[in-house]
């Protein structure tokens, strides 16, 4: 797991939720 969080809206998420860190990368 990871520390980052970002809010997802392509995914329809509105919320910030947490992501793994290439997840990160790809949406910030």
């Amino acid at each position: 797991c990871s520390n980052k969080q970002s809010i997802l809206p392509k995914f329809g998420i509105e919320k910030e939720v947490r992501v793994c860190e290439a997840c990160y990368e790809q949406v910030n």
